[in-house]
């Protein structure tokens, strides 16, 4: 046999020689593979066979031998080839099949909570009938559906779709996809939860003192119901708030993904600046900040 270490889905060929000349009509000789579920010899339709005939006057025939898939690791099939009563006058070659290869695609890497993303496996070889994969998520409420995946015959690649489930912080999803007990292929998920994208000051960071302005704060989805979120300053004193309170909230409706404060600046000695910080309460993580500078 040659070569005798093939991949996954591979052929090799085997060369069966005679002690002396087939006679009128060819030589039958017998197959026998130790592994069916790993290695067999094959027509040229790929048909499994049993036997192989060396012609009238000819001392050789080849066969090709075809692999399936090894998805324990490398694995070892013995091909028998033998005439007479006994497979075991017979002469055998082991081939090594190696282990399936396969890789794990996530698009996209980066969703929102309640959204979906595509997941797509990509194998070493053709796949042979009846092939599928299971798969595995280490967050609890992403769902894989279908689980296991299955692969249509002769198709290299088969997706499954990722549906995640609403947080109240950003998590890394590892998504897995295994073969038989290879080690499993893996890739990661960013769903983020409800948080601010962005805030905007209007019309601009620089605003006179006594004058008024507006906050909008953007966030990265429309929540399915009203949310509210906060907004602090590094220096509460540059801004008109109620007595005893150092932020204010603001609110962003259902459907929808801005929510906006109007406030006054105070009178100011000189020119002065704070940070302006805004967050979703129920999450509180991350935050996104700009600078207001109040001119006197």
């Amino acid at each position: 046999v040659d070569p005798k270490i093939i991949a996954s889905g591979g052929t090799t060929t085997g060369t069966i020689t005679l002690s002396n000349a087939a006679p009128t009509g060819g030589a039958r000789v017998q197959l026998n593979s130790s592994r069916p579920d790993l290695l067999n010899p094959v027509d040229t339709n790929g048909n499994i066979i049993s036997e192989v005939v060396v012609p009238a006057g000819q001392t050789t025939a080849t066969v090709t031998l075809k692999a399936l898939f090894a998805l324990t690791g490398d694995e070892v099939a013995r091909i028998t080839a033998w005439r007479g009563p006994s497979m075991s006058l017979g002469q055998f070659q082991d081939v090594t099949v190696q282990a399936l290869t396969y890789s794990l695609a996530i698009n996209p890497t980066e969703v929102t909570d309640g959204s979906t993303a595509t997941g797509t496996i990509t194998i070493g070889a053709p796949a042979i009938p009846g092939f599928t994969m299971n798969l595995a998520c280490d967050l609890a409420g992403v769902t894989l559906t279908p689980n296991p995946v299955a692969f249509t015959t002769g198709a290299r690649t088969a997706t499954f779709s990722i549906a995640t489930p609403a947080l109240t912080e950003t998590k890394v999803a590892t998504i897995s996809a295994q073969a038989g007990s290879l080690t499993p292929a893996t890739a990661s998920l960013t769903i983020r939860a409800l948080e601010v994208k962005s805030i905007k000051l209007i019309p601009g960071n620089r605003v006179k003192q006594n004058a008024v302005f507006t906050i909008e704060v953007t966030l990265n989805r429309a929540p399915a119901v009203g949310t509210t979120g906060k907004i602090t300053f590094s220096n509460e004193t540059l801004v008109v708030l109620p007595s005893g309170i150092t932020s204010v909230d603001f609110t962003v409706a259902a459907g929808q993904t801005k929510g906006t404060v109007v406030l006054r600046t105070r009178r100011v000695p000189r020119n002065l600046s704070t940070t302006v910080t805004a967050t979703v309460s129920s999450t509180g993580n991350p935050s996104v900040s700009t600078t207001l500078f109040v001119d006197r």
